[in-house]
This record gives C-alpha cells, sequence and structure tokens, in this order.
C-alpha cells in the first residue's frame, strides 16, 4: 500500500489528478509485478547454458555384480551403479523388465538383448583375441543362496565379458578393455537419453589402449556427433582425423614458464599462432610411418598454405580418377610453409607447393634464398597462382553461391574479396562445401564451364610440378 500512495504522489505531481494518478500507480505496480526478479531471470537463463559432464572412465566401470534393489532404487552410493545403470539404458530396459515371474522368457529375453548389445559393441571394438575372435558383453539375473544368508533369495545382477576361451568379469580384463567398455556405455547412454543441450567433457581419451583402439574410440564419436556434444582433448595423433582439422581448438597457456597465466585458445584458422609443443600431434601425424599414414606420402604430396585450401583441394581431387592421384598436406600458414619444405627436403619425399595471391610473393622468395631448395629447385617445386587471392576464387560467382555460400546475392568482386568485405568464415564455407560434397550433390559435372577449366587448370599444373622433379 505505501508503494502505491508513494507512486501515486509522484504521478500527482507531474500533474494528473489524484484518481487518475492511483490508477496509473496500481496499474504500473501490476506491470511492475509481471517482470521477472534477479533470481527468476536466473532460472531461466540456466535453461539455455548446456549441461556439462565429466566422463571419469573407472568411475563407470561395470561392476561384476550388483544388487538389482539398487539398480532400481538409484543407488549412487554402490559401486558400478552407474555403469550398470548405462548397461541397462541401453539395453532398453525399463524396471517391469524384471518383474517377469516366467523364468524361462525372462532367461530368453536377457539372452536376445545380450545378443543386440555384443553385436552393437562389436560395431566400435574392432580388436580381437587371437585369429577372428572378438569379446562380447553379456549380463545375467541370478539370485543369492543360502551362502549369503542376508541377502538370500534376493536378485542380482551379473556382468560378463566373454571370448571362445573364456567368461571372466569385468575387473578380470585388461585395463584397456575396461576402459573402452566403460567409455562405450557412458556415450551410448547418454546418447539414447537425448538429453538437450548436454555436452560431454573427456580428458585424455584411450590413454591405455595402442593406436588401432585409439581408432575405435574415433568411431564412437563419429557415430554420436548428432546426438550428443563431445570436447576432448589429446596428445596423441591417433585421436585427430587428417581430414577433420577444422574441429581442432589449440590449447595452451600465455606463458608456458608461468603456471598461473591465462590459458589461450586457438581455433582452426590461427593453429599457426601455437606453439610447436601445442600442435606436436598434428606434427606426428604428419610424421608417422610415411608408408602408412594418410598425409606424408613417399610421392605426389602437395604442400597447401591453409587448412581451408587443403579441405577445398582434397575433396575436389576426388572428382575423377586423373586428379585423385595428388596428396595435399597443409600448413598453418604461409610463414610455416618454409618449415615444411625443409623437413620434407630432409626426408628426401616427392613433393610440390601451391601459392595462391601477390601476398604469397615474398614466401616464393624466401623459398628460393633460404629453403633447401635453391632457387633452381623453388621455380620447379613451387606454382604461384597470382589470379587467385583464395583457393575459394577457383570457383565461378554462380559456384561459389551455389556450392559454398549457399545463398542467391549478388557478387561483382572476387570470392576472395566478398569472403573478407562481408567478414565471413571461411572455416564455415569449408564446411559448407565438404558437406555439399559428401551428400553426393557434387560431381565435376556440375560446376559451369569457367570452375571446371580453373580446377583442371590448376590440377593440370600441380602435374607438371611432380612430372618435373
Amino acid at each position: 500500500m505505501r508503494l502505491i500512495i508513494s507512486t501515486a504522489i509522484k504521478i500527482y505531481k507531474e500533474g494528473k489528478d489524484l484518481n487518475q494518478a492511483e490508477k496509473e500507480a496500481v496499474q504500473e505496480l501490476k506491470d511492475i509485478n509481471l517482470l521477472y526478479d534477479q533470481y527468476s531471470i536466473g532460472e531461466e537463463l540456466f535453461k539455455y547454458i548446456p549441461k556439462f559432464i565429466f566422463f571419469e572412465d573407472f568411475s563407470g566401470l561395470l561392476p561384476n555384480k550388483i544388487d538389482l534393489e539398487d539398480v532400481l532404487n538409484e543407488n549412487s552410493n554402490v559401486e558400478g551403479y552407474k555403469a550398470a545403470l548405462n548397461f541397462i539404458t541401453i539395453s532398453g530396459l525399463d524396471p517391469s523388465f524384471f518383474r517377469e515371474r516366467n523364468n524361462r522368457i525372462l532367461k530368453q529375453r536377457i539372452e536376445a538383448l545380450n545378443s543386440d548389445v555384443t553385436i552393437n559393441f562389436q560395431d566400435y571394438w574392432s580388436q580381437e583375441i587371437g585369429k577372428d575372435n572378438k569379446i562380447k558383453m553379456q549380463f545375467e539375473l541370478e539370485h543369492y543362496d543360502y551362502t549369503v544368508p542376508e541377502k538370500s533369495g534376493k536378485p542380482y545382477l551379473e556382468f560378463w565379458i566373454k571370448d571362445k576361451q573364456e567368461r571372466l568379469y569385468p575387473k578380470q580384463r585388461s585395463r584397456g578393455v575396461r576402459w573402452f567398455l566403460s567409455f562405450y556405455l557412458e556415450l551410448k547412454a547418454a546418447a539414447v537419453k537425448s538429453e538437450s543441450n548436454l555436452v560431454l567433457l573427456i580428458d585424455e581419451p584411450g590413454l591405455s589402449l595402442h593406436a588401432r583402439a585409439q581408432e575405435d574410440v574415433l568411431k564412437v564419436f563419429e557415430d554420436l556427433k548428432e546426438k550428443l556434444q563431445i570436447i576432448y582433448c589429446t596428445h596423441s595423433p591417433h585421436l585427430v582425423k587428417p581430414e577433420k582439422l577444422y574441429r581442432i581448438l589449440a590449447v595452451q597457456r600465455a606463458d608456458d614458464k608461468d603456471d598461473k597465466s591465462e590459458t589461450i585458445i586457438y581455433d582452426p584458422s590461427m593453429l599457426s599462432m601455437a606453439t610447436a609443443d601445442t600442435l606436436t600431434p598434428i606434427y606426428s601425424l604428419m610424421g608417422i610411418r610415411l608408408s602408412d599414414q594418410q598425409i606424408v606420402h613417399s610421392n605426389n604430396n602437395i604442400i597447401v598454405p591453409d587448412i581451408i585450401t587443403y579441405y577445398y583441394l582434397h575433396w575436389l581431387s576426388k572428382l575423377s580418377p586423373e586428379l585423385s592421384t595428388f596428396k595435399f598436406i597443409p600448413a598453418t600458414g604461409l610463414n610455416t610453409i618454409s618449415l615444411l619444405v625443409n623437413i620434407m627436403s630432409g626426408w628426401q619425399v616427392h613433393f610440390g607447393v601451391i601459392l595462391f595471391g601477390n601476398n604469397s610473393m615474398d614466401v616464393f622468395n624466401e623459398l628460393k634464398e633460404y629453403s633447401l631448395l635453391g632457387i633452381n629447385g623453388a621455380s620447379s617445386r613451387i606454382r604461384l597462382f597470382d589470379q587467385f587471392e583464395m583457393i575459394e576464387d577457383i570457383f565461378s560467382a554462380l559456384d561459389f553461391k551455389k556450392f559454398i555460400l549457399l545463398q542467391r546475392v549478388g557478387i561483382t568482386e572476387k570470392n576472395s574479396e566478398y569472403i573478407l568485405l562481408n567478414s565471413l568464415s571461411r572455416k564455415v564455407l569449408a564446411t559448407n562445401f565438404v558437406n555439399n560434397f559428401t551428400e553426393g550433390k557434387i560431381k565435376l559435372t556440375e560446376f559451369d564451364e569457367t570452375t571446371q577449366n580453373s580446377i583442371k587448370n590448376l590440377f593440370g599444373e600441380l602435374q607438371c610440378i611432380l612430372q618435373t622433379n
């Protein structure tokens, strides 16, 4: 009441009569009451903030056995509860399943569920114990007997990991198998629940796995990426996909000598600013067994200025068989090309370099003067396309709008100029192109004559580089 009187007096002083002032004061207070207070605003805002969950591998380790009562009553203090619940979740079970009185029917249904879960698990875990002997997951519903008098007759779940030779409890398996199983159950269960705004954080996934098994971890990530946001940190080159470098963020301290310094995060377009230590997984990926990995090969390597250029040329090379012989290697900017040139010269592998735009002339001159190539080597191994400021200029304006920009707009300047003038993300545009390609929407014949000629001329020059060296 005091607030109404105070407000009415304020309005009255503005020159309105007392009755009108009172009515407006009452209405103003009603309007104020409709507004959120600071706590209500906070509650509304928090609805849109992602829910972050940190994956802790062995806190979610599948137990050897767990009381059914603890699972149904959600007793999270019991060892193995989280993993057991994850197993039940991906099995599609609900509590009513365990109330089936017919023991034969119950065992049949459990056997069928075990088969389904195992088949799904084997899609990701490619490791074998011996020849053609993949592990299997299964659970059983048992009851305590007289040897446990305080629980006699009560049901419990028992878990096994089997192969052809033996059936073992989860804790009897290797650390690598236990980690992957825990990881698999956690991610699949999270995807089944389909919680909105859920982000799963994982620190050094697959640390106890060998190289091939770490690649299995990536299979799970790829399969669940539409249902679950996953952020993981790694120092392993086996957990970095060369064709997905646009997903990488480089994280390091502002001052590596100061433990209290701030953390800096570089997106893919800024990787050249990260330290060599931070980029170790990428450099390792490039150097791992030349004959086995897919970055550096013994011949037909082409160094390109950046990751964006790599994506366009990598996918364009798949448009026809005569274009597919090239193996593109992305530098992290013009200033790192000389380093790659010297490394590959030292490795004595077959390579060339492609540069774009007049601003690359300094790099070309530097390679002639200071690199191991020398003047003659640089002239024969490097092609500078000064008519294209960026790789995006290889496309006609029409094809750029159709396959990359995905908009119908008027473009009177070069594609590269349009990108800069409108502050567009080259990473996002490249992703548009890759998505269109992987969805089968892009074929060489889909491009107009201008784009086709540019592509053929560029790849023709690259062929000349490799044939003359």
